[in-house]
């Protein structure tokens, strides 16, 4: 297989790399795979380049989980790789088309920024150095940016809250930036829209502004979006910064801490209930 990844022929690479996405969970083949981990890496680099196909992609996944402790020095650079492929679907992705049409290029489009956002979820969950998570924040929220506010990206919301959420567990310290995005979350979940003036002159933070201005920000009420998806989000941000939401204020000068209350509120209204009221009771220890 391994032999077979670095062949000439782009077709049997693909073919080998998909093999070795489903052999990898087998412990035997797993270690003896070990030695070659540098290789196979550099090689789905190399492919990723020439096509971002989801196959290769969904296969990069399989090596991540697989391969959890020997990718650790490479988490950035597979970051970084998967970034660029995203950025590359982004720039040219078919807004028409039929999705539903497994062999259309939307589809394999949409499959692919699918296993992009997974795979580097997996790599985050991965423990790597903090500064690495640190220095994420510019690529993290401009990814949310794009399937937060661009319509056609919404289609991938849950996937976006899963990665904030991943983010957010990940991250040990929040600055100023992460905590500003809080006020984000909330408006989607709220449905909170201002006027392209009471943004220009209000108090609002940078990152604000720069997901409301959009004027396309997700509207949780208008979706079919799982609200569980907010849990983790919120139980990260009240554990993990519960006072600065409380020393934090918007720009009508109430502390951002209100607006988790309130999203309690439009979650019950939403029909959660039960256990899912307990959980979210459960997280705002402060």
């Amino acid at each position: 297989v391994c032999t077979a990844i670095g062949d000439k022929s782009f077709y049997l690479r693909v073919r080998a790399l998909g093999a070795l996405g489903n052999i990898v969970n087998m412990t035997v083949c797993a270690d003896m795979l070990k030695k070659d981990i540098v290789a196979i890496i550099n090689n789905v680099y190399d492919m990723m380049k020439q096509v971002p196909m989801e196959d290769i992609v969904e296969s990069l996944k399989c090596v991540v989980i697989g391969f959890s402790n020997e990718i650790k020095p490479f988490g950035m650079e597979l970051l970084n790789n998967l970034l660029h492929t995203f950025s590359n679907i982004v720039a040219e992705f078919q807004v028409d088309g039929d999705a539903e049409d497994e062999l259309s290029p939307q589809s394999e489009q949409i499959n692919t920024v699918e296993s992009c956002i997974v795979t580097i979820m997996q790599i985050l969950l991965v423990d790597l150095d903090q500064q690495v998570y640190i220095d994420s924040k510019a690529w993290v929220l401009d990814m949310l940016y794009q399937l937060f506010c661009v319509p056609h990206f919404q289609h991938f919301i849950e996937y976006g809250l899963d990665l904030l959420n991943v983010y957010l567990y990940k991250l040990q310290h929040y600055d100023a930036d992460i905590i500003n995005f809080f006020m984000v979350v909330s408006y989607t979940v709220l449905g909170v829209n201002f006027s392209a003036s009471s943004i220009a002159v209000g108090n609002f933070s940078a990152i604000e502004k720069r997901f409301l201005a959009s004027g396309e920000l997700f509207n949780i009420s208008s979706s079919s979006v799982n609200v569980s998806k907010y849990l983790g989000i919120y139980g990260n941000y009240v554990q993990k910064a519960g006072m600065q939401l409380l020393e934090y204020k918007d720009s009508l000068n109430a502390p951002y801490l209100k607006y988790y209350i309130d999203a309690v509120d439009a979650f019950i209204a939403l029909g959660m209930e039960g256990q899912t009221d307990i959980e979210l009771v459960i997280s705002i220890r402060l």
